[in-house]
């Protein structure tokens, strides 16, 4: 049986750095990372960025499946996934999906979107997304990095991939 690892989560919870680490570990996976894509298009502007990005995500994964390549996939939603190669797909080419959600407190997030290189959200964009990602799904594994370590997280993601 083969894997494709979601991962997601609200802004500045750890989601590009543990997915980094994580591929490193799982190198034989590939890798599709749609916040790549997203700022890849963003000239065109935010809303058609969102919806080709999405696009391209499902084609790369329905293409990989179909060479039966394990997956890393991060912020694509396993279930809008499922709505989009159909219910059966993945169970017709002997696919597990494990889903993780990345958590931190909003604080946290603050503080760590605050440091960045890049152009930071500032506190409110922060919050604003965070309320958006306040639950997980319930099939979701949850990893707070809240006080644990890069590595710590990933050895929690490993074991239950394993």
């Amino acid at each position: 049986m083969k894997n494709i690892i979601t991962i997601q989560g609200p802004v500045a919870a750890g989601k590009s750095t543990i997915t980094r680490i994580l591929r490193t570990k799982l190198n034989t996976y590939s890798y599709v990372d749609r916040p790549f894509i997203k700022r890849g298009l963003r000239p065109a502007g935010k809303q058609l960025s969102l919806k080709l990005s999405k696009r391209t995500s499902y084609f790369l994964i329905k293409e990989l499946v179909k060479v039966e390549q394990d997956i890393i996939v991060e912020e694509v939603n396993p279930e809008s996934m499922k709505k989009n190669m159909g219910e059966t797909f993945f169970k017709e080419h002997n696919y597990k999906i494990i889903s993780f959600f990345i958590s931190c407190s909003v604080e946290t997030a603050i503080k760590r979107d605050s440091l960045r290189e890049a152009k930071t959200l500032g506190e409110e964009g922060v919050q604003r997304i965070h309320k958006k990602y306040v639950q997980p799904a319930g099939y979701e594994i949850v990893i707070n990095t809240e006080n644990a370590s890069v590595e710590e997280c990933v050895s929690k993601m490993l074991s239950r991939i394993n």
